[in-house]
């Protein structure tokens, strides 16, 4: 019985001091720079941490990364997956969210403030394009001129193909008026 009390009074601090939600919640990655393929951040305050999606026939990977090249501009592609079979249907059940960029020469800010409308298809080439997807729950957020947000680029190394840094930003689902902030954010990814 002593035992039960003790427990309850350690509860009744962790909640009131806010240290309960922490021993739940995943922690994110280090923001590091030394392509070591990692991706976090924070979505409405909750960790999301990729960890791909683990079929019978079909495996995807966690994340992924590719420098591109079009129309004689470099863009830099990031695509992180949760495992959709593992995800609740609620409101904030997010499986995938990427994001589109020209690749800066230099490290340094990029600003979000572009509108693309579609989810599913490749936007205008802008300066930068946000979308999470839920499939669980058919959500589809993007950054728009007035959701907007950034990235602030570490580390752009084109000869090792190290890219780094941390973002936020706001988006909006276009059927539901719904948003969603993510916060906190943080990728170093190698784009071999």
């Amino acid at each position: 019985m002593k035992t039960a009390r003790l427990f309850i009074v350690f509860l009744i601090v962790m909640i009131f001091t806010g240290c309960l939600k922490d021993l739940f919640d995943e922690k994110l990655p280090e923001a590091t720079k030394t392509g070591a393929n990692t991706f976090g951040c924070k979505v409405n305050g909750k960790s999301w941490i990729p960890d791909g999606s683990h079929g019978f026939f079909v495996s995807i990977p966690a994340l992924s990364a590719h420098i591109y090249q079009s129309q004689g501009r470099k863009f830099f592609y990031i695509s992180a997956r949760k495992d959709p079979s593992i995800l609740n249907k609620e409101e904030d059940s997010y499986d995938d969210m990427d994001f589109d960029v020209i690749l800066p020469a230099n490290p340094g800010e990029v600003i979000i403030n572009e509108t693309c409308s579609n989810c599913g298809l490749a936007c205008p080439y802008s300066s930068l394009r946000f979308f999470v997807k839920g499939l669980t729950n058919g959500a589809c957020y993007m950054t728009s001129s007035i959701h907007t947000g950034k990235i602030q680029f570490s580390r752009i190394d084109t000869l090792n193909r190290i890219v780094s840094g941390t973002f936020e930003f706001s988006a909006i689902d276009n059927n539901t008026g719904k948003t969603i902030n993510v916060t906190d954010g943080r990728f170093d990814v190698n784009t071999r």
